[in-house]
């Protein structure tokens, strides 16, 4: 496993030298105005690789991909739908597309080939250039987390991206059809679509507000959301929160994260960071989605696979900054800028490859 991260590393590294080589030879001639789409085809350099080195990659690598081969290998042998425990219909779907051609790979091949289009569609669309906002999502530890694990949230995620993106363009029906397509490969999708209705009635302040007193009763190690379903009306009779409180204090559940500072700490410096862009006029539509789910994440603390919950506020990271630091007006493109941002994701993938290298 370790040699395969280091693999990853040339790759994004090799990937990375190409780019800063390009924008030098840019800055060297003194262009005043740069043709951004030129750098798109840089990205035939990583797509390929990508491909066929994460999504062919051996079922021993990443600590989920042996679960999911195993789903792959009962689809072959042809079970149905309800043999598979708390699996998605789409994903499921998937599953027996793939399990025609026999073979496991191709499985993890097609999954990571969703997954990379339609998030490099949705880059395109939020992004002028969206090949410098790929290569900082590629700087970021939970870019590999997506490729290689929890690859069910990996096909989920650009879909709800994709719906939020076109729900601010107020086009629901093709909104709120993606946030369906989303659901159908990862359940928690619904948690960040009610996350999307609350920004509309909570202001940006008061929801920084609430992720203070949600994070300190968290660091105490204190379930507030328990504390609050206690106090629901008829709480001993709802289904939900009955489910809730099982799935709290059940022993079979082991994978409890709890509180984590390193975790806390990602979402409070760029909290910070988008404070500071909002107080001299730099806003975005995402800022307060991400607070909103940094507050999720912090409510889901004491759960079982509360990592999950963190990695949606993360996402919205390199989208935010790209957003704030590459103006999408084109005439406020600079060579230097860019070389800046190329900078800034070089030093954002020392300690995420150190992580992962950590962590297997």
């Amino acid at each position: 496993m370790r040699e395969y991260i280091f693999n990853l590393m040339i790759g994004y590294y090799s990937f990375w030298i190409l780019s800063f080589i390009f924008f030098l030879f840019l800055a060297y001639t003194k262009s005043k105005e740069i043709n951004l789409g030129l750098y798109n085809f840089l990205l035939i350099f990583w797509v390929p690789f990508s491909l066929l080195f994460l999504g062919l990659r051996d079922s021993s690598i990443g600590t989920d991909s042996e679960n999911y081969k195993y789903m792959y290998n009962l689809a072959v042998e042809g079970y149905k739908y309800e043999y598979f425990d708390n699996i998605e219909f789409l994903f499921f779907i998937l599953l027996k597309i793939t399990s025609y051609f026999g073979s496991y790979k191709l499985f993890f091949f097609s999954v990571h080939l969703i997954f990379l289009s339609t998030f490099l569609f949705f880059l395109s669309k939020v992004s002028y250039q969206f090949a410098l906002t790929f290569i900082l999502f590629l700087s970021f530890f939970f870019y590999y987390n997506l490729s290689i694990n929890i690859i069910r949230n990996s096909l989920s995620i650009p879909f709800w991206l994709l719906g939020i993106f076109y729900l601010n363009l107020n086009k629901l029906k093709k909104g709120l059809s993606l946030f369906l397509i989303s659901f159908l490969f990862h359940k928690t999708a619904i948690f960040i679509f009610l996350s999307y209705i609350l920004i509309k009635f909570i202001s940006f302040n008061k929801l920084v507000l609430i992720w203070i007193i949600t994070s300190v009763f968290s660091f105490f190690q204190k379930d507030l959301l328990l504390y609050l379903l206690d106090f629901t009306p008829l709480s001993e009779y709802l289904e939900l929160v009955q489910y809730v409180k099982y799935i709290n204090y059940k022993e079979e559940f082991d994978y409890v994260i709890g509180f984590r500072l390193d975790f806390w700490l990602i979402n409070f410096v760029m909290i910070v960071y988008i404070y500071i862009n909002r107080f001299i006029g730099r806003k975005t539509k995402w800022d307060s989605l991400f607070v909103t789910l940094s507050i999720l994440s912090v409510f889901s603390y004491q759960f079982p696979y509360s990592d999950r919950t963190s990695l949606f506020s993360w996402f919205l990271i390199p989208i935010i900054i790209s957003i704030t630091e590459l103006n999408v007006d084109k005439s406020k493109y600079s060579n230097i800028k860019i070389l800046k941002f190329l900078i800034l994701s070089l030093f954002l993938s020392f300690p995420s490859f150190y992580l992962l290298i950590k962590n297997v």
